[in-house]
């Protein structure tokens, strides 16, 4: 893949998702394991020795898969070369999987999954399908996160009964917590 490296360097300064030094161990063999400074930013993880501030490396977390290896360690290993491997230590297990959750949810195709569900759910509650378009871009997606919660807006407006505003309600919510989370 190519990359801009003053782009990329740029990007890992922005404000992260999460932060914190963790145990790192690369995926050539006779690896050890070092300390290092992780940071999650949009669908990065950047890592950097902890006395300074460019990044000595950075995996783009998509086609990858996240495992727990134990209470309190993960790894991340790519679709495409599932020998190459690298473990992660965290200091507790709340930390491991609160590192597991975020990583899963960082990936363009996570969020993508996610829209394919709100979509479904919208064409359920009004019979309309309204987003056909798929997204190619990080910032299409942002525009259809937000056209589908103005569309749920529209669509409990129009509601009768109790019980289908409630659901509208429920799923408003939770589009509006999928925006929170991907584009504040």
């Amino acid at each position: 893949m190519r990359f801009n490296e003053k782009e990329l360097a740029s990007l890992s300064r922005q404000p992260s998702e999460m932060a914190a030094e963790l145990g790192m161990r690369g995926p050539k063999k006779g690896d050890v394991v070092k300390r290092r400074l992780v940071k999650l930013v949009v669908n990065f993880l950047f890592y950097f020795r902890t006395d300074e501030e460019e990044p000595i490396g950075a995996l783009l977390l998509e086609q990858c898969r996240v495992e727990r290896e134990d209470s309190r360690s993960f790894s991340i290993a790519f679709l495409d070369e599932a020998e190459r491997k690298y473990l992660f230590e965290c200091d507790s297990g709340e930390q491991c999987g609160e590192w597991v959750d975020s990583i899963i949810k960082a990936s363009y195709e996570f969020m993508r999954k996610n829209l394919i569900f709100y979509r479904t759910e919208i064409h359920r509650l009004t019979g309309k399908v309204r987003f056909i378009r798929e997204c190619g871009t990080r910032k299409a997606l942002r525009v259809e996160v937000f056209l589908c919660r103005n569309c749920i807006l529209y669509t409990g407006s129009m509601y009768r009964s109790l019980s289908e505003d409630y659901e509208v309600y429920v799923l408003f919510n939770t589009v509006l917590l999928l925006q929170k989370q991907y584009f504040s």
